[in-house]
């Protein structure tokens, strides 16, 4: 499975809480959705951190600190 980008992670998020809140699936679905939103959010968080990260580092090394 190809790795999808920030945005795109983002919008599905979006559409999972959509689904949660309308409340109509089944609650395995619930459950399952629930389960690939946290994980989608985690991956989001990591990159956020990441790019942070980059950013403190380029700010180093341009003195820009």
């Amino acid at each position: 499975m190809k790795e999808i980008s920030f945005e795109e992670k983002i919008k599905k998020i979006e559409s999972i809480v959509e689904i949660l809140e309308n409340g109509e699936e089944p609650i395995e679905k619930m459950l399952s959705n629930y389960n690939q939103g946290i994980k989608l959010i985690n991956e989001c968080r990591d990159y956020i951190n990441a790019a942070e990260l980059k950013f403190i580092d380029i700010s180093k090394q341009n003195n820009l600190d």
